[in-house]
């Protein structure tokens, strides 16, 4: 039978050195992917603000310039029934 260690009261300091340093690191990454979560959320809300605004400027235009398309190169207009004639051709 073999003899009992004898129990340890404490782990040694190189253990608990990598047990802290293994633990500051999970901690740090977690806390990081909050921040890039935070930031994602952010951009998805400043991405649907900007889809709501560009809904509510093409209803001004559509009420001020009828149903047409806006080139966004250079201003002009042109009526959206051209645009579907171009799609079937």
């Amino acid at each position: 039978m073999a003899k009992n260690k004898a129990k340890a009261t404490q782990v040694t300091k190189e253990e608990l050195q990598k047990i802290q340093e293994l633990v500051n690191n999970i901690n740090a990454a977690q806390m990081r992917v909050g921040e890039y979560e935070l930031e994602k959320a952010n951009l998805l809300s400043g991405i649907i603000n900007a889809k709501n605004q560009f809904a509510d400027l093409q209803d001004t235009l559509r009420k001020k310039y009828g149903d047409v398309i806006v080139n966004i190169q250079d201003g002009s207009l042109k009526p959206k029934e051209d645009e579907q004639a171009d799609q079937k051709n």
